[in-house]
């Protein structure tokens, strides 16, 4: 897996290297970005060859800096994919979307254009909106060749973690989330669905 968190690849002469990390995703690799004022659009990434591979639209670069919503938020699980691995915290849905609600807010998340062909939103900003309406997506997930891909919007999802203990909440929800976006991006087979067939009714 390749991670890019709120990174700036051009200061270190890694434009070449991008057209080779989307050749790694269609052969079977993955990829997943994480948020911030350097990701996306302030990593000016749009116009590089990753904007094919990423599960997400971007701005293009913009010299004043990245589209950033600020402020704090709490993201809305989306109800038709409860039972992705990466957001799954309880088999039963229900809990699911209550642990979500008693998390520490993340803050900030980056402003992007919407899901490519073929990509789903896991987790949504609460109230930001796209043009036209569609509600603006914080955790992303998709497929480019034989590989997967991952965009997250923001780079505070540690919140999930200690500030969630310090309310005393759950914290295991960053810890498997990560573990499961890793194994997820992998292809890891225990984190595929399972199917049962019977040759009798009872």
């Amino acid at each position: 897996v390749v991670l890019f968190q709120d990174f700036d690849y051009a200061p270190y002469q890694m434009g070449p290297y991008l057209p080779l990390i989307r050749d790694y995703v269609e052969k079977g690799g993955g990829l997943a970005m994480i948020g911030g004022s350097l990701a996306f659009d302030g990593g000016g990434y749009a116009e590089t060859a990753l904007s094919e591979v990423l599960p997400v639209r971007m701005r293009p670069n913009d010299p004043a800096g990245a589209a950033v919503i600020e402020g704090a938020f709490s993201p809305e699980p989306v109800a038709a994919l409860l039972h992705h691995p990466l957001i799954e915290l309880y088999p039963d849905p229900s809990q699911t979307v209550a642990a979500f609600k008693k998390l520490e807010p993340l803050v900030g998340a980056n402003s992007l254009l919407g899901l490519r062909k073929g990509a789903a939103s896991l987790l949504d900003h609460p109230t930001a909106r796209l043009d036209g309406g569609a509600k603006l997506a914080v955790l992303a997930v998709g497929n480019f060749g034989k590989g997967r891909t991952l965009a997250f919007g923001t780079d505070t999802s540690w919140h999930w973690s200690m500030p969630t203990a310090g309310r005393g909440s759950d914290p295991s929800a960053y810890d498997r989330f990560w573990d499961r976006a890793v194994r997820w991006l992998t292809r890891d087979p225990l984190l595929d669905p399972s199917h049962i067939a019977t040759d009798r009714e009872s």
